[in-house]
């Protein structure tokens, strides 16, 4: 039996990638959420090169139109979802992050 799962990602490398492969694997038909769209687009080359079904949908998640509008798209293209993983973690904001955008966008998606 096919299920759907959403990965959404602040940047979909490590952890959320990972889940992705794994769960395509199983026969999951995956959906990706991400901030950068050539990530996005990347990672979803790789899978479907690797004969796995996966879309991506770009969008910012902070904008609260669109995690409707992902979910919807989402039910348009797969018929259903079952699984939401979230990997739209807190980065180090220790001097170390890459800029002070980071850090802001991801206090608030943490709070």
């Amino acid at each position: 039996m096919a299920f759907t799962q959403i990965t959404v990602e602040r940047e979909i490398i490590g952890i959320g990638k990972a889940a992705a492969e794994l769960l395509a694997s199983k026969g999951a038909r995956i959906a990706i959420n991400d901030l950068d769209e050539n990530k996005g687009n990347t990672v979803i080359g790789e899978l479907t090169s690797a004969g796995y079904e996966a879309a991506f949908f770009p969008g910012d998640l902070l904008d609260q139109d669109v995690p409707p509008k992902l979910i919807d798209a989402v039910i348009r293209r797969f018929g259903k979802m079952n699984i939401l993983v979230n990997g739209a973690g807190k980065p180090s904001c220790d001097g170390k992050a890459r800029d002070n955008l980071s850090c802001t966008r991801s206090a608030k998606c943490n709070c």
